[in-house]
């Protein structure tokens, strides 16, 4: 783990690049959020439409969806004992992935709904479009808030609340849905991006760095090789 570890790449708040030996997983209450949409099978836009085509033991078997896995678990593994979390999936639209009704901190104890919930994760099959707005209005839902949210995704949204899917979504059009869905999130939660960059979102690692700087979170843009 620490070879791996020291492979992740981070820009801190001053927006430069450092290595790191590892992410800081803290906080009383605690968001892991996993994108769960099409492009999270993989980094090309002709290989996506490859794979979406496939079986679904082939679609579930893609290497960038369980990487995506493989960080959840990471993730799930640092979480403080004593603290209570939550973990959503979210594509066109977002929902908890434990057996709890939305809106309810789980306490951590012996990591057994995790371990249901991580279990649940490996039955998906990525699809559809991304709606962060959706995210969003889950995440603002929980009482209290966060004290820190782990968000693992690929690019920025296709869709709000509100768009029906489309074949094509300008760049521009992403920008406005992403600044619309976060100007919805309280400023006081650190937001944590784990970023696997897609083709054909060259503003993603910029939007979500900004995001992460003026949240105090932080921007990961893990190797292949890592966790």
């Amino acid at each position: 783990i620490a070879r791996r570890q020291r492979q992740m790449c981070i820009r801190d708040r001053d927006g430069d690049r450092q290595y790191l030996t590892g992410l800081r997983v803290a906080g009383k209450h605690i968001v892991i959020a996993l994108d769960t949409s099409t492009s999270m099978l993989d980094e090309t836009i002709v290989n996506i439409l490859i794979k979406r085509n496939k079986s679904k033991k082939e679609i579930k078997e893609s290497p960038k969806w369980q990487r995506a896995i493989k960080t959840v678990e990471w993730i799930g593994a640092q979480l403080p004992l004593d603290s209570e979390f939550q973990v959503f999936g979210f594509n066109e639209q977002a929902s908890s992935l434990t057996n709890t009704t939305n809106g309810k901190w789980i306490a951590m104890e012996d990591g057994l709904v995790l371990n249901e919930a991580v279990q649940k994760i490996k039955e998906i099959v990525p699809s559809g479009g991304t709606s962060l707005e959706n995210l969003v209005r889950e995440i603002t839902s929980l009482s209290p808030l966060p004290d820190n949210v782990y968000l693992i995704t690929d690019g920025l949204p296709t869709l709000t609340h509100l768009t029906a899917r489309s074949a094509l979504v300008t760049g521009r059009k992403r920008i406005e849905y992403f600044r619309d869905a976060i100007s919805r999130l309280p400023k006081q939660i650190p937001i944590n991006i784990i970023l696997f960059p897609i083709e054909g979102d060259p503003m993603a690692t910029a939007e979500f760095w900004n995001l992460a700087r003026i949240t105090n979170g932080a921007l990961i843009s893990p190797s292949r090789d890592w966790p």
